[in-house]
Parts: structure tokens; C-alpha cells; sequence
């Protein structure tokens, strides 16, 4: 009876023992220099681009040949990044574009998720259309990766007569040197 009781609790101590290894596996996400380290709170992040498109309802496509956002490290694990961007080559419905007022936060979280929320002006000046969009979606990555994808996440528009519309694609991380940065757990 004693030698099946010790058996128990080492069993029950052994179970015990694997289910703490996936929380011990999963840090917290951080941003690292590709062959460096972290990068620290103040440290620059660079998201480029070239396939952001905003499905809208009703009046077609905002795109951008390139987008670039430049973010701020606010906490260095788990990673957050908050900054403003710039974006080259828009159209909106196939029409001259101007994308302006962007800006940006996003918080990486454990397990390849994290939560973006961004905001930006389009302006189509033949139109004439002004509209303010904001949302908050989520972003997926992969460990090891300078990608992340930016899932599609709806957009609020304003004033009334803007369309609603969907964000989705791609950003390409790195330095402000040009050196990819991964996100890594």
C-alpha cells in the first residue's frame, strides 16, 4: 500500500512537471536585431508594406505601392511598439490618393498574436473625399520571423458617407540600418 501511494505522487508529480513546460516554453514576445539582441524601450522598429490594401463597401480599393511605419519600442517584453508612418503611390478606386495622419500601436502578445490598433486620413481630391478610418485587429506572426500579417480587421469611418472598409497585409520588420528584426518568444 505504501510503495503504490509513493508511485501516485511521484506520477502526480511528474504530470505536474510537464504541464508547467509549455507556460516555461512561452516567453513573452520580444523584438530582436537579426544576430543581436533586443531591442530596448526607446529603440526604432520599421514596418514596411507593399500590400496594405482597404477593401471599402461600395466604392472599391484604398492602396499603396508602400507604406512604411516607423514605431517607438514602448515596453521590450512582451514587445509593444506605438509610432506614425508615411504611405508613397495611393489610389483609392484606381484615382489619385493621399494617405495621410497615420498612426499606430501594437502589443505582441505570447503564442504568434498581438493586437494592432491603427488610424489614418485618405484624402481623394477629384472626388472630392476626406475620410478618417480607425480600428483595432490583430496581427499574426511566426517565430523567427521579420514578417508579421496584419489580419483583416474592420475600419470605422467618419463622417457619415465615408464607406466602412477592411485592412489586411503585410509588414516587413527591420532597424532604421536596414537589419530585419524578428519577433521572438
Amino acid at each position: 500500500m505504501k510503495k503504490s501511494l509513493g508511485i501516485g505522487i511521484a506520477i502526480g508529480l511528474l504530470a505536474l512537471a510537464f504541464a508547467a513546460l509549455p507556460a516555461m516554453a512561452s516567453a513573452a514576445p520580444t523584438l530582436v536585431e537579426e544576430g543581436g539582441g533586443a531591442l530596448g524601450v526607446g529603440e526604432t522598429v520599421v514596418g514596411t508594406s507593399t500590400d496594405l490594401v482597404t477593401e471599402t463597401q461600395g466604392f472599391g480599393n484604398f492602396e499603396c505601392k508602400k507604406v512604411t511605419l516607423n514605431g517607438e519600442v514602448t515596453q521590450e517584453s512582451p514587445a509593444s511598439v506605438a509610432g506614425g508612418g508615411s504611405a508613397e503611390g495611393c489610389t483609392a478606386a484606381g484615382l489619385p490618393a493621399e494617405v495621410s495622419e497615420i498612426s499606430f500601436s501594437d502589443a505582441f502578445e505570447a503564442g504568434g498574436t498581438d493586437t494592432a490598433h491603427l488610424t489614418f486620413v485618405i484624402f481623394v481630391p477629384s472626388v472630392p473625399l476626406l475620410c478618417h478610418y480607425e480600428g483595432t485587429g490583430q496581427t499574426t506572426w511566426t517565430n523567427g520571423s521579420p514578417t508579421i500579417e496584419l489580419m483583416p480587421t474592420a475600419l470605422t469611418p467618419s463622417p457619415a458617407g465615408c464607406p466602412p472598409g477592411t485592412i489586411h497585409g503585410h509588414l516587413a520588420l527591420e532597424t532604421t540600418s536596414e537589419v530585419p528584426v524578428e519577433v521572438q518568444e
